[in-house]
């Protein structure tokens, strides 16, 4: 049992690197491809917000040893997740055009919620991430709503094939 964890965990980390990695290299195509200084910069700074986002993971990894040692509590704050959102959502423009797809979203202002912003930025991402990948041509939208109180809805919709029935229980 233990072994299949650690396998599914090593896995899990992959995938989660890779979503990084494959943003920081097109900006760095991008950026190389372009003369515009504000688009340089625009690239630089997806390039840094993603290699934050890879310390980010390897040091979510440590944590994740020291948690299942007991060394380590959830912390909870109270966050501006409709910011989180929209700051998740930048440094994936460039793969969206790369893709030829249109991201469109619609961010309500001021949702707050309590919840960890590290790992609510990571779902974002990867909802983003998988969109990008298992799209068909067209529009990916992004929406989040406020959801009763000191709650929210967030989705991510995109054109392509419904999810097989046997995968379903994986998700």
């Amino acid at each position: 049992r233990a072994w299949k964890q650690q396998k599914q965990f090593i896995s899990d980390a992959s995938h989660e690197l890779k979503t990084p990695l494959t943003v920081i290299m097109a900006n760095a195509e991008l950026l190389q491809s372009t003369e515009q200084l504000a688009e340089k910069e625009r690239y630089s700074e997806n390039i840094l917000a993603m290699s934050q986002r890879m310390r980010d993971l390897v040091e979510g990894m440590l944590n994740l040893s020291r948690v299942d040692n007991g060394q380590v509590k959830n912390s909870f704050a109270k966050l501006d997740l409709s910011a989180l959102v929209e700051d998740a959502v930048l440094p994936f423009e460039p793969l969206f055009f790369e893709k030829g797809l249109i991201l469109q979203s619609n961010v309500q202002p001021g949702i707050s919620v309590n919840g960890s912003d590290r790992y609510l930025s990571q779902v974002v991402q990867i909802l983003l991430d998988n969109a990008v990948k298992y799209s068909a041509p067209g529009i990916v939208d992004l929406q989040l709503q406020r959801y009763g109180r000191g709650q929210a809805i967030l989705m991510v919709s995109n054109p392509g094939n419904p999810i097989a029935p046997e995968d379903q229980e994986r998700i």
